[in-house]
């Protein structure tokens, strides 16, 4: 036996959705064709002994002469899964543990392996990686970034502000991108979870099927790699602007018509104000009048004016009430402030509106 031995991990990159497609006994088949054809491969350049012992994966222990140069295994298996992937259709990547000497190596190898070919999530499909090439990295730790989580949702949900958003997931994923695969992965996981749970609670999504937790947290582990889970984070979200921008939408009609409710019913009290209507929905007076201008295209004072003309108007067509009675009866007590916003609202004197609409019968 050669004195030098070496673990490589050859893992399955679409495995649940080759899960899905094919029986679990065709599944065995690819892994033990796979695992002849990379032994075979692979024999020409080191003995090479195949091992199944993972689900979506096989192990290889690799006996060597010497311990190679830097990058040389990496090139050795890059060929073989190249013929792989051409041979059976599906792609596979690589984690490649640390040489060593001697059968005493093997385990730490295996695990270094194990720990080499979860960098896919980060370098792709069909990606060929040396534990030497990430093992710094491996011991890189952040806790989640659960406030960069909530900035993301705010600017999606308050403010429903696009490139903020964006700008705040790219900065999630620096972060992520900077630790170990293993839990990079699983904070990815986790803020597609979060944004898909917010976009669950907004109004019309709770009973849709397609947003299942459970669904969605196993489709989300489907996804092996970053560019795919960051894909299907941008969708969620997408989908998060559009429901939260007409559960929005809703809310905000629903305080105008609040509004515009409590002036019906309080337009005859010459001392209503801003803070009045505010008060009765329970938000600030400048809050209100920016809803009602994105909402209406006027202010709640200028709603409360235009009701009171409106009522005015109907008051002089269809009673014999004085115009100073109409004006005490709509909400102004200075009769001749009354007289002047008449005529500026409507173009007419009282007394000549109320001829207007005699002669018009």
């Amino acid at each position: 036996m050669q004195p030098y031995y070496c673990v490589a991990v050859i893992k399955l990159d679409d495995f649940w959705l080759a899960s899905e497609e094919y029986s679990d006994r065709d599944i065995v088949l690819f892994k033990f064709s796979m695992a002849n054809i990379a032994v075979e491969l692979l024999n020409e350049h080191m003995a090479a002994y195949s091992v199944e012992n993972g689900m979506d994966y096989i192990t290889l222990i690799l006996n060597l002469a010497s311990v190679p140069a830097s990058g040389e295994l990496a090139r050795i298996f890059e060929e073989a899964i190249g013929h792989e992937a051409d041979y059976f259709g599906i792609g596979f990547s690589v984690g490649i543990g640390t040489v060593s000497e001697g059968l005493s190596s093997v385990s730490e190898s295996y695990n270094n392996a194990l720990d080499a070919v979860e960098y896919r999530f980060f370098f792709g499909k069909q990606s060929v990686t040396e534990y030497e090439s990430i093992k710094e990295q491996e011991s890189v730790h952040i806790d989640y970034p659960y406030e960069m989580e909530q900035e993301i949702l705010r600017q999606a949900m308050r403010f429903h502000n696009r490139v903020k958003t964006m700008e705040y997931l790219d900065l999630f994923l620096e972060q992520v991108m900077r630790i170990s695969a293993e839990d990079a992965g699983l904070y990815v996981h986790q803020l597609g979870v979060a944004i898909n749970r917010a976009l669950r609670q907004t109004d019309g999504i709770q009973a849709n099927h397609l947003y299942s937790m459970r669904e969605f947290s196993h489709f989300m582990d489907s996804l092996p790699t970053l560019k795919e889970k960051q894909q299907q984070i941008k969708t969620t979200l997408d989908e998060l602007f559009s429901a939260t921008a007409e559960d929005s939408g809703r809310k905000k009609q629903g305080i105008v018509q609040k509004v515009e409710e409590f002036v019906k019913e309080n337009y005859q009290n010459p001392d209503i104000t801003l803070e009045d209507m505010a008060q009765h929905v329970g938000l600030s007076s400048n809050y209100i009048r920016r809803i009602f201008r994105e909402q209406c295209g006027y202010s709640p004072m200028d709603y409360l004016v235009n009701y009171r003309v409106g009522t005015a108007k109907e008051l002089l067509k269809n009673t014999s009430s004085t115009a100073r009675e109409i004006a005490e009866m709509v909400g102004y007590s200075n009769t001749k402030y009354f007289y002047s916003l008449f005529k500026k609202q409507t173009g007419y004197t009282t007394y000549e509106y109320r001829k207007s609409e005699e002669n018009s019968v």
